[in-house]
């Protein structure tokens, strides 16, 4: 699976921009004219992340030549909620505003609950998976023991898989960088399995999640290696 860990969206300059920048997705922001995101320094981007997006498309534009459409392959808006690979840049300078840029466009009038972008990193996983359901809604009971459904709550799909394979000490570092401000604060996770884990999450298959790591994990450590050998646990957000 590929994830991406250090969400560069969290280091843009403009203070507005925390709309699409937190991380519910229910909150979302009438799209109407590109939007520029601004950075402090340059950085290499090859993956977007998007969360409860209503547009056919999105289109990313480095001001510098650079210029990529991806068209969603689904028309649920839960299961767009993800990671999308695009071909790599590295952010270029603009003079005028001092700072690292590219822009992002939608469709107009359609509705962004949250952008991610950085870079990604593959985790390999074991070839068992787990894929079900869980709620935190819960029913009351009358005295003559009538069912009453509580109407407050959620439910979602949660996925299990091990992931027994060396990290690299980039991963590493992603999670180091992202963790004071994104990990700790249990900011979700924009994932994208590939067709082989994607079809162990029988029978619907599962190629895109946006999730929650809802456990701890240790870094289990080798000479010049770091080893991962954990069952990860991601609880679908919204």
């Amino acid at each position: 699976m590929k994830l991406l860990i250090d969400d560069v969206i969290q280091y843009e300059n403009k203070p507005y921009f925390v709309n699409y920048a937190s991380p519910q997705l229910f909150e979302t922001t009438l799209f109407d004219v590109p939007i520029t995101i601004q950075l402090d320094k340059p950085y290499t981007i090859d993956c977007i992340g998007l969360g409860n997006c209503t547009s056919s498309q999105f289109t990313i534009d480095n001001l510098d030549g650079y210029i990529y459409t991806q068209y969603f392959d689904t028309d649920d808006v839960v299961d767009r909620n993800g990671l999308y690979e695009i071909p790599s840049f590295t952010t270029p300078f603009n003079i005028n505003s001092g700072f690292y840029e590219f822009n992002i466009s939608f469709d107009v009038g359609s509705r962004i609950g949250r952008i991610g972008a950085g870079k990604s990193r593959q985790l390999s996983t074991a070839e068992a998976k787990e894929l079900g359901f869980n709620t935190n809604k819960k029913e009351l009971r009358t005295q003559n023991g009538a069912i009453i459904p509580q109407i407050a709550g959620y439910a979602a799909r949660v996925i299990s898989l091990t992931v027994p394979y060396r990290i690299t000490p980039e991963i590493y570092l992603d999670f180091k960088n992202a963790y004071q401000k994104q990990l700790s604060q249990s900011f979700p996770l924009f994932i994208l399995f590939d067709k082989s884990e994607a079809v162990k999450f029988n029978p619907v298959g599962l190629h895109r999640f946006y999730g929650v790591m809802n456990n701890n994990f240790m870094l289990q450590t080798q000479v010049h290696e770091f080893l991962y050998s954990y069952n990860f646990t991601f609880a679908e957000a919204f």
